[in-house]
């Protein structure tokens, strides 16, 4: 499960939020038709978590931020 050594960190509604957003982010990302692989998976836990960071705990800005991050163009 994404975020999990984070639970200290952020509240339960915040950690719904980033992994829904990463739940999401994912299967666009299969969608898209990006190479699935386990650098991949950490990049786009980390991208979300340095989002939730910065302040944005909507999963859908987080969402957005994940996939402009990692999407090829």
């Amino acid at each position: 499960m994404p975020f999990q050594d984070f639970t200290l960190f952020f509240g339960p509604d915040d950690l719904d939020a980033m992994i829904a957003a990463y739940n999401a982010a994912w299967y666009q990302l299969l969608v898209m038709g990006i190479a699935i692989s386990p650098l991949l998976k950490q990049k786009l836990e980390r991208v979300i978590l340095a989002a939730a960071c910065t302040g944005k705990r909507d999963k859908k800005r987080l969402e957005d931020v994940a996939l402009k991050a990692l999407s090829p163009h």
